[in-house]
């Protein structure tokens, strides 16, 4: 198995949250402590913050340190989550019925695709 690039995945967590926040780099090092140069070298992934600096983002986000480590194709969802907490019940069950349509839709995809590739078949079985 590969070795895990830590330092670029912190990098590109803390750019997509930072954003999701609607924050510009430099009020979130200022609101985090951190200084604006130390922040850019962290969202380049070109610096090796300290245990005590992924604590420190990681609270002014809101979110587990070990989320800002892990693989970004894992926090989509949780960066919705962030976004959708000030969204009204109603919203969201709207918002929960459509997803659902979708879901729905894209069943009904799969379902026709492989019916159609199963009668693609049965002419050369006969």
């Amino acid at each position: 198995m590969g070795r895990t690039n830590l330092n670029a995945n912190f990098a590109r967590s803390v750019s997509a949250f930072r954003k999701a926040c609607d924050e510009n780099s430099a009020d979130f090092s200022r609101l985090a402590g951190i200084s604006k140069t130390s922040y850019l070298q962290i969202e380049r992934g070109e610096a090796n913050p300290t245990l005590d600096t992924v604590q420190i983002v990681a609270d002014h986000l809101g979110v587990d340190p070990l989320l800002l480590l892990g693989a970004p194709e894992n926090y989509a969802a949780l960066l919705m989550l962030r976004t959708l907490e000030n969204v009204s019940d109603h919203t969201l069950e709207t918002m929960r019925r459509s997803a659902l349509s979708v879901v729905d839709a894209i069943d009904y995809m799969m379902e026709f695709k492989l019916s159609q590739a199963r009668d693609s078949q049965e002419p050369a079985k006969r």
